[in-house]
């Protein structure tokens, strides 16, 4: 499951509240900061934990139906 994240202001004491509270949640697998739309992106396993952030003002999930492609590998060519 992806969780986008809006925070309640655009300020770097925010940021750094909710960079670590995410980092308190073992059911974030990957957390990234965004431009644009939202403010954060997480790959969570379950949303219970990031409705109670005090610094997020908004959350949306989605949810995919499958996995069209993933690798882990760089196409580093030699």
């Amino acid at each position: 499951m992806f969780a986008r994240v809006w925070f309640k202001t655009q300020d770097a004491q925010i940021t750094l509240q909710f960079a670590e509270a995410v980092g308190r949640f073992s059911e974030a697998m990957e957390c990234y900061l965004t431009t644009r739309e939202h403010d954060a992106v997480a790959r969570i396993v379950t949303a219970d934990h990031f409705t109670h952030i005090p610094s997020a003002l908004n959350m949306k999930t989605d949810v995919p139906m499958g996995t069209l492609k993933r690798i882990y590998e760089l196409p580093l060519t030699t």
